[in-house]
């Protein structure tokens, strides 16, 4: 017996299905989409001179559509490359999608951390790897719902409930970001993952 066979029967099996709805749901609020409520920290990455190099003395006339566009960025990237996600977990399986998706996650979330005005690319790539691993993590996490046949649909609207929740994440650092900086709020919620 493989040691990934002797971890997952480790538990026994109403405490697994039940530890792995919570968990699911804990990590999908806490990990989740929290680059959906990237608009609460626009004034905490203006304050950084992100995308200032658009601002003359009259005003910032493009600051503020610069923002919607990486947002956009990050959409259609996500959206284009999850039907690549989803091949992935046919032909290598759900364990190594989750392992990529944690990986590029943490990767997107530092970058984040570490985005100034200097490094915009840091937003643009960070953007994108963690609107692609928040649905990889989000697919992954469907697959608990398999484990309770008779209330499926009721723990995938849980599980969509606590990804959709987790903008308030975004919200939490924005509010913060005086008392941790950037970097440091990130950098936790990256290795927290």
């Amino acid at each position: 017996m493989g040691i990934c066979e002797k971890f997952d029967n480790a538990i026994p099996g109403k405490t697994r299905r039940g530890l792995g709805v919570f968990v699911g749901i804990l990590d999908l609020f806490l990990f989740g989409g929290y680059h959906y409520g990237f608009n609460s920290l626009i004034d905490t990455y203006k304050s950084l001179g992100l995308f200032a190099y658009n601002c003359t003395q009259s005003g910032c006339m493009y600051h503020d559509n610069k923002f919607g566009i990486a947002f956009n960025v990050w959409l259609v990237t996500q959206m284009c490359l999850i039907t690549l996600a989803g091949l992935f977990m046919d032909k290598v399986g759900l364990r190594a999608l989750k392992l990529v998706a944690t990986v590029m996650y943490a990767i997107g979330t530092i970058m984040f951390g570490f985005t100034t005005g200097t490094r915009e690319v840091l937003f643009y790539a960070g953007g994108i790897l963690v609107a692609l691993s928040s649905v990889c993590t989000l697919i992954c996490d469907h697959q608990i719902s398999s484990m309770f046949p008779h209330i499926r649909g009721f723990c995938i609207s849980l599980f969509s409930g606590a990804f959709d929740s987790s903008t308030v994440i975004a919200y939490a650092i924005s509010v913060n970001h005086t008392r941790f900086s950037l970097q440091w709020s990130f950098v936790t919620l990256a290795m927290g993952h």
